[in-house]
């Protein structure tokens, strides 16, 4: 029979078109499943590789020496020692000195026969507070009662500090009477526990602890440039003070304090931020609780990146702390340039903890240094002038007599302390935070000599000067 024609009649078959709807419906609702399956397994495996990354950071930072466990940080008290901490505390509580009169007395240069006998008033009915601060200077271990383990334990230490700072004011009003009345030995002796008293400080493991210890050394440093002044100690009290100051270490602990700052604060921070408590961190991250409770659970990868950032800056921060501050340049900008660097969302937390400015205290640390060896150079050349009735020519002629003399901190290359004759006494100074000679040009020089209030504050922010030791006899 012949073919019949198929006639088309222009309609879709109902199965099919049933099928294609189905078809679409399952596109629209399954290719965003199948997106976003994908989006969260790359998220999933991406936070997973982050995480072993920032792990093997760890591990590193750990095996290097740079990410030391709190134990080795926080100061410990072997046990049947004594706490110097205690007798500090003993020492505060029967100190006699009305708040309202320390300004009065501690910042005046000069006072008259008037203000010397106040101050003999004041030594006096405090004898057995300073009984208490030789005695805690002499005894080794040294650690106050901070719990470490809070990211904001220093906070109720700060009355401490300034406890602290005001017991290094009394030792120094205490070298001032004694050197007035001849007893330069004495006033040497009052520096000198200014000076320990400081060592303890430079104990703790925190930035604030350390700027807190420069403020003493530089207070017993003032007074210890005065005595020099005034009189002459015997041989044996510059000789003690000589191999006391010799024995400091300035560096060291200030490499520590960074160190306590990325293990006590830093990776405390970190560790709470992943925790999620929020309403703990808020005093001490200026974020919405509600974006801390975000970036720990839904940005984990980000803030995985944002520790690893972290780290990276601290280790480059405490490598810097780890030279004097003349070759420590190179590293605070590797420093910062990590910071700079790190896109805004991967570096929430790290923003919020890394050190404002180039760097805290590093320059003052190093000053400090200079300023201390200067001193022990005065305190040889004493001795010099009292054995042989002159000063020497140069600095050469001390190590002959045995005197092994620090280095120049700012001298690149390493040098020697400038030194002159001057008068019938001398000049010693080191270069200074500029590096240039200036020729004993201190900063208090540069600050009595401009006329007007505007030159005095470009003097004060300059660097342009030495740091210098002068004695006129």
């Amino acid at each position: 029979m012949p073919r019949q024609a198929t006639v088309s009649t222009g309609q879709t078959d109902p199965d099919r078109l049933r099928r294609l709807r189905l078809l679409n419906r399952v596109g629209c609702i399954g290719l965003p499943l199948v997106i976003l399956l994908v989006l969260l397994v790359g998220w999933w495996t991406g936070g997973r590789w982050s995480e072993r990354r920032l792990q093997q950071e760890i591990a590193r930072l750990e095996s290097a020496g740079v990410l030391l466990p709190p134990d080795d940080l926080i100061p410990h008290v072997p046990e049947g020692e004594r706490n110097a901490a205690d007798l500090y505390a003993r020492a505060f509580l029967i100190h006699n000195f009305p708040p309202e009169e320390q300004s009065a007395i501690h910042d005046l240069e000069t006072g008259g026969p008037q203000w010397l006998a106040r101050v003999h008033e004041v030594v006096e009915q405090n004898r057995g507070y300073y009984e208490l601060l030789d005695e805690a200077t002499r005894t080794p271990a040294c650690a106050f009662p901070v719990n470490w383990a809070d990211p904001y334990a220093s906070t109720p230490h700060f009355a401490n500090y300034a406890k602290l700072r005001e017991a290094a004011r009394m030792l120094a009003l205490r070298a001032e009477l004694l050197a007035a009345a001849g007893d330069y030995d004495g006033a040497l002796e009052s520096c000198a526990t200014a000076v320990r008293l400081a060592e303890h400080v430079k104990l703790e493991p925190s930035i604030i602890g350390q700027l807190v210890a420069y403020a003493i050394q530089q207070i017993a440093l003032g007074r210890l440039n005065e005595v020099l002044q005034w009189g002459t100690p015997t041989p044996e009290a510059c000789r003690r003070l000589f191999d006391q100051i010799g024995s400091i270490d300035q560096i060291g602990p200030s490499v520590r304090a960074v160190q306590g700052e990325l293990t006590l604060e830093g990776m405390a921070i970190f560790a709470m931020t992943r925790a999620g408590d929020a309403k703990a961190l808020a005093p001490m991250l200026d974020l919405p609780d509600a974006a801390i409770a975000a970036y720990a659970s839904y940005g984990r990868p980000l803030l995985i990146a944002d520790q690893t950032t972290y780290l990276h800056h601290m280790e480059k921060r405490i490598a810097a702390y780890a030279r004097p501050a003349v070759a420590a340049g190179d590293l605070l900008e590797e420093a910062h340039a990590i910071l700079e660097e790190a896109p805004g969302y991967r570096s929430v937390i790290t923003q919020q903890l890394a050190f404002p400015g180039p760097s805290i205290g590093l320059r003052t640390r190093d000053e400090i240094a200079a300023h201390l060896g200067a001193i022990q150079i005065a305190l040889a050349l004493k001795v010099f002038q009292r054995d042989h009735d002159r000063y020497p020519d140069t600095l050469a002629e001390l190590a002959v007599e045995g005197w092994s003399l620090p280095k120049d901190p700012f001298a690149v290359p390493e040098a020697d302390y400038r030194y002159r004759r001057e008068g019938g006494g001398f000049v010693v100074w080191s270069l200074g935070p500029d590096l240039a000679n200036d020729f004993g040009v201190s900063q208090q020089d540069r600050l009595r000599a401009p006329p007007t209030k505007e030159a005095r504050g470009r003097a004060l922010r300059t660097v342009d000067y030495d740091i210098v030791v002068r004695c006129p006899n």
